[in-house]
């Protein structure tokens, strides 16, 4: 049987299932409403029998973010969910519309046993610029809509540390586009700048060339570290 077929038999059996996916390299839980962290013990079978329920005909059976990859929805839960928010364009839509799907109170769930095969495209190679730019601009989007009010607002600083640090792990490996891709998604993000990539607002000039001279520095003074800039700054007194 081939994996559309064993997903869709699955759909059949149980109604409550909203999204379902084969077992892709990586999945994700909703670590405090404050990250979406892979879950590596699935990846090690000792791990994978940790998750699996044995009522479950050896299916992960936990409600977690799933990939869009071969991603099966159930037609009821799509005219209860809506469609993909076309605000991202590519990349985590699929994050967004998993927690959407759950909060509409239907349950998302992996079937190890579907095997389906997917061909990427050079252009979204990790380290592309096409790649770099979309994965950095939408992360701010993802948690400014599933953040409450007061956590959108904290949260800002620690997402461009966190588009800086990437930013600079780029530039260290010679990847200065896509580096340059990264900053620039942060930068449409915080001006609301969405959908295709064609509508990117590139960052500042000036306010790159801080970023870029400086990431470290910047990344402190985003998260709050002063004790470690004041200690820094001593070391080269």
């Amino acid at each position: 049987m081939c994996g559309e077929q064993v997903l869709a038999r699955l759909l059949d059996q149980a109604p409550r299932i909203g999204a379902l996916i084969h077992l892709p390299p990586q999945f994700f839980r909703i670590r405090e409403r404050q990250a979406v962290v892979p879950v590596p013990e699935a990846f090690s079978e000792q791990g994978r029998r940790t998750l699996i329920h044995e009522d479950t005909e050896n299916r992960l059976a936990e409600n977690l973010v799933l990939w869009g990859t071969a991603l099966f929805m159930r037609a009821t839960a799509i005219r209860r969910v809506g469609y993909f928010d076309e605000r991202y364009f590519a990349y985590h839509e699929d994050l967004d519309y998993s927690l959407r799907t759950l909060a509409a109170g239907f349950r998302t769930v992996v079937e190890p046993r579907a095997v389906v095969y997917h061909k990427t495209p050079s252009s979204v190679r990790l380290e592309s610029p096409f790649k770099a730019y979309l994965f950095s601009r939408n992360l701010l989007l993802f948690w400014s809509t599933h953040l409450d009010r007061l956590s959108r607002w904290a949260y800002r600083p620690k997402y461009l540390a966190w588009a800086i640090r990437q930013a600079a792990e780029l530039r260290d490996a010679g990847n200065h586009a896509a580096a340059d891709a990264c900053l620039d998604g942060a930068w449409s993000a915080l001006r609301g700048r969405y959908g295709p990539p064609t509508k990117a607002l590139p960052m500042l000039r000036a306010l790159r060339h801080v970023v870029s001279s400086h990431p470290y520095l910047c990344i402190w003074l985003l998260t709050g570290q002063f004790q470690r800039i004041l200690r820094a700054l001593a070391s080269r007194l």
